[in-house]
């Protein structure tokens, strides 16, 4: 963890003399300082992890604020402070620029040499700040990796004996006796399901992703698989358009369109399911969305069914664990893309997410 008075600092500027004053005034102040003096430089010096990247907006192969972009868009670097300076730019416009571009803090020059240092300061102060959540949920990923991973035998063991006691013990039994068997054999069987489906959620933050450049319509195509007995047992309609190929992890991704799709055949009143998956350019991203003519959302849940253990009706009625959303969410998120859902309550949902083009 790093100290009040420690850590690496990285000053990019592309003059000499303004390189060497940032230096000195940091390495008395018992930092460790590298420096580069231009924006190809600065990405090979990012190999040293710096905490902290002073950042010229001036330099001779790129501007500083598209330099900060980069760092700030790449999940290896995204953790860097950036601080911004510029003799030039000193508009509040482009302060505002530098920030908006990922910078997390901006200084015009010349300095004024405590007004930096503070400011050094208080940006890594931040940084370990941040360490430390990430630290902790990292933590906490492993233990419900773990907790999950060592529940599920004991809960198999629990669930066969009691299927196995419901099989020998039925004829001998009266019907209020045979109720809490099936009561006990069906809570043990949910359980084991939402156990299942946390060690899901936990893996989804641990496995490393495998990214490939893959037609989306196979990854589509190996959830239609896993959900072909549902899909013939409903009578579903299953629609799909053109898709892009994208970069994504394949496994992980028909995960997230498997959850999707199982939740538009599930969540229906009468009528026949009839499910699309269409795709479409937006910017940098591609956006999926998966349509269904299910019951629909209530508006003022929305915000909420992406939480985990989020469940909008009881067990009895639809089955589930409530982790479903939650997977989804937590997999579009570690490629780089966002979730959400439109929905009209009793018409239909429709749930889109991106992935990086």
């Amino acid at each position: 963890m790093l100290e009040s008075s420690s850590g690496t600092i990285l000053v990019v500027d592309d003059t000499e003399a303004n390189r060497y004053v940032l230096t000195r005034l940091l390495t008395r102040q018992g930092y460790r300082v590298i420096e580069a003096a231009d924006g190809a430089e600065t990405i090979k010096r990012l190999a040293d992890n710096p905490d902290l990247i002073v950042l010229d907006v001036n330099l001779p192969d790129i501007k500083g604020t598209t330099l900060a972009k980069q760092i700030k868009s790449d999940k290896l670097t995204a953790s860097m402070m950036i601080l911004n300076m510029s003799a030039t730019f000193t508009r509040t416009q482009d302060r505002i620029d530098a920030l908006d571009h990922g910078a997390d803090g901006f200084l015009t020059q010349p300095i004024d040499p405590p007004e930096f240092l503070s400011t050094v300061k208080s940006l890594l102060r931040i940084r370990r700040a941040e360490e430390e959540v990430r630290r902790a949920n990292r933590d906490l990923a492993l233990f419900a990796y773990t907790a999950s991973h060592d529940l599920q035998e004991p809960l198999r063991m629990v669930t066969n004996y009691l299927g196995l006691l419901k099989r020998r013990t039925e004829a001998k039994l009266d019907e209020k006796e045979r109720q809490y068997i099936s009561f006990a054999v069906d809570g043990a069987q949910r359980m084991s399901r939402m156990v299942h489906d946390l060690l899901s959620l936990a893996s989804a933050d641990q496995v490393t992703l495998s990214a490939e450049r893959i037609e989306s319509a196979a990854i589509v195509g190996d959830a239609v698989d896993n959900l072909k007995l549902r899909i013939t047992d409903t009578k579903a309609s299953m629609e799909v358009a053109e898709l892009p190929a994208i970069l994504a992890d394949r496994a992980l991704l028909a995960q997230v369109f498997q959850n999707l799709i199982s939740n538009g055949l599930k969540f229906q009143s009468e009528r026949v399911p009839a499910i699309t998956v269409t795709a479409e350019r937006n910017g940098g991203f591609h956006v999926f969305r998966v349509s269904d003519n299910g019951i629909g959302i209530p508006a003022d849940s929305l915000d909420r069914i992406f939480g985990i253990f989020q469940r909008l009706h009881g067990v009895d009625k639809y089955p589930g664990s409530g982790i479903g959303l939650s997977l989804c969410k937590r997999i579009v998120e570690r490629h780089g893309g966002t979730i959400g859902v439109e929905s009209v309550l009793g018409t239909g949902s429709t749930f889109w997410f991106t992935i990086p083009a």
